[in-house]
């Protein structure tokens, strides 16, 4: 089953950006800060954050509207506005804010936004090797260096919060002790098709209809307030991240109770497949997701949750992973209803 799982997430995901679809019909709590409830983001005022003067550098967030006469009346978002966002997305700098969906932006996997540096990694230096190897292994392939004050930068630019607001934090990284980075090392990328489709921009909120490798066959509405992402979502996903949320922190809870230590952050993945309903069940969504404890794990760990035996993995570190109970992959299937359903618990 583990291999199934991992053909329908990347063997499929090809398919799955490619997929075009005549008829795009928009769909559209648990809100977390730190993946625990909270204000949504739907809910926040949004912080002003410092852009560094009156800059119109390529990668100052755009406004929402016309900055001359903005209206709180919601107004069809022109086409040079939806060019500039079309060519945004598809630039390293934002395409990480559509390689996954979420109700609140701090859901978003860290890790995952910065897959690919974000338009603001540099090369390790020597040293920083030298001490990544001592840890983790020698870093053979593709390497992203971040220096820690870029990145907060980089943060509050474009979403209003630091890196300790977000789900997984900056932990979903990784550090070395001795040094003011976070790395990232990987051979392949994250990237995702994306496509712009119409807008509406009401006020200093920009609400962009997109379609990406996250959407599967539906699409997304990207939320986007005084030039920082909110949200990234439809009706049926906020569902589907609700039954997946609402099960992590079942989780979470026994880690505290039964396991090695508590937990501090912890990160939720759902990869979206769109089958044959005739065939295969229809729209699914596989679930991944990852708890951060507070001290370093040994081995596997085994929790009881609900009568119900649920083993997590070693992810590295103070990481352990989970994607079954019971070895029985989880997945939140749609019936024909369009009603969700976690499975494998």
């Amino acid at each position: 089953m583990k291999a199934l799982l991992n053909f329908f997430k990347w063997g499929l995901a090809a398919a799955v950006v490619a997929v075009a679809v005549a008829a795009c019909a928009l769909n559209g709590e648990n809100g977390a800060d730190t993946g625990q409830t909270g204000t949504s983001a739907g809910e926040r005022e949004t912080e002003a954050a410092p852009t560094g003067g009156e800059s119109e550098a390529p990668g100052d967030p755009a406004p929402a509207g016309d900055e001359s006469a903005p209206s709180d009346e919601p107004a069809a978002a022109g086409a040079e506005l939806l060019a500039l966002w079309q060519e945004r997305l598809e630039a390293p700098e934002w395409n990480g804010f559509v390689t996954q969906m979420y109700s609140d932006v701090r859901r978003l996997s860290l890790r995952e936004l910065m897959y690919n540096g974000a338009g603001i990694s540099r090369r390790m230096t020597v040293a920083e090797k030298k001490a990544y190897e001592e840890v983790y292994g020698w870093p053979d392939t593709d390497s992203f260096a971040f220096d820690r004050e870029t990145l907060e930068a980089y943060l509050e630019a474009h979403t209003g919060f630091g890196s300790a607001d977000f789900a997984g934090g900056l932990g979903e990284l990784e550090l070395l002790e001795g040094f003011d980075g976070a790395y990232l090392v990987h051979g392949d990328t994250n990237y995702t098709g994306v496509e712009v489709l119409e807008g509406t921009a009401t006020g200093d909120t920009l609400s962009l209809k997109v379609r990406s490798g996250a959407t599967g066959d539906d699409c997304g509405t990207l939320t986007i307030r005084d030039g920082k992402v909110v949200s990234f979502t439809n009706d049926l996903y906020n569902e589907v991240e609700r039954l997946a949320w609402e099960w992590v922190e079942r989780v979470a809870s026994a880690v505290d109770e039964q396991g090695p230590g508590r937990v501090t952050n912890r990160t939720v993945q759902l990869y979206r497949f769109d089958g044959d309903p005739a065939e295969s069940g229809g729209t699914r969504y596989f679930l991944e997701y990852r708890l951060c404890l507070d001290g370093t794990v040994d081995g596997p760990v085994e929790v009881d949750v609900d009568g119900r035996t649920v083993t997590l993995t070693g992810w590295g570190g103070t990481w352990i992973a989970g994607d079954s109970a019971e070895g029985e992959l989880l997945e939140i299937v749609v019936d024909a209803d369009g009603e969700p359903a976690l499975e494998g618990i």
